[in-house]
């Protein structure tokens, strides 16, 4: 892992590891890597790990594997883990335990690490940036395309029969809603909150379907797809909600971002 001559507010790490033994590894692997996280963060700091795991509502990271499928790992076969750390204090601990070399779990797998990508270009999922820099990079666009490349949901509580509702449409409140909260409660430079009231956004165009996830206790379900908004609104406020769609790389839409769920991203043309 390089180290980092900027100081990004935001970290997408692409982890490269090598299977130790043969495994079969499920294609829902989400909270199997949450788990994994925060025992590399528990080495380096225990009381930073238990905060983690604990602090609600907006969690700063998020996870998820790279793999979508059942696959049987023989030694030496590689499978790829996508961390984003949303706050740059988190990043020492993390490299610190990364570079111990330490034998890594994902379940009953056990890995190596062969490779920690950060860097823009070293990898598609990798990468750096900064609050500012995603306001600076963004255009007043009157369309915009946001690709959900894992199962993306949205929690809207609990029904009158007490059984959980959820969401399996990108729609623009629930999308924009969703990665401004995040943006607001992690970053120092936080955007109007009526802001989604000022602008008009309208799916104009949709490629979606849905798929389901076993988790440890429950069955999920979420959408993968593209979704494209037409934009309607002030020159201003257009700029800011293709900065939210920017800031999707790294934050995640819906919910269970920190369990597999959410990984997305804005398609520039």
């Amino acid at each position: 892992m390089t180290s980092l001559s900027a100081n990004p507010d935001m970290i997408a790490c692409v982890l490269w590891l090598s299977a130790l033994d043969s495994a079969q590894v499920e294609r829902t692997q989400g909270h199997r890597a949450h788990g994994l996280f925060l025992e590399l963060m528990r080495r380096a700091d225990p009381a930073l790990a238990a905060a983690l795991h604990e602090q609600a509502p907006v969690k700063p990271f998020t996870v998820a594997p790279l793999q979508g499928r059942f696959r049987k790992l023989h030694p030496g076969s590689g499978y790829t883990l996508r961390i984003t750390l949303l706050r740059s204090s988190l990043f020492p601990p993390f490299a610190r335990t990364v570079l111990q070399g330490k034998e890594m779990l994902l379940g009953e797998a056990r890995f190596a690490l062969k490779e920690a990508l950060v860097t823009p270009g070293s990898h598609p999922w990798a990468g750096i940036a900064t609050w500012a820099g995603l306001l600076e990079g963004a255009r007043p666009v009157e369309e915009l395309t946001l690709h959900f490349v894992t199962p993306t949901a949205f929690s809207l509580g609990v029904g009158d029969s007490g059984r959980k509702r959820v969401g399996l449409f990108p729609e623009p409140a629930a999308v924009f809603g969703s990665l401004l909260r995040r943006w607001n409660e992690l970053s120092s430079t936080p955007l109007p909150a009526d802001l989604l009231e000022r602008v008009e956004m309208l799916p104009c165009r949709y490629d979606l379907h849905t798929e389901s996830l076993q988790f440890s206790k429950s069955l999920q379900l979420g959408f993968i797809g593209r979704c494209s908004y037409e934009l309607h609104g002030a020159e201003s406020d257009r700029r800011l909600i293709h900065a939210l769609a920017r800031s999707a790389f790294f934050l995640g839409v819906g919910y269970k971002t920190t369990q597999g769920m959410g990984l997305a991203r804005i398609e520039e043309s």
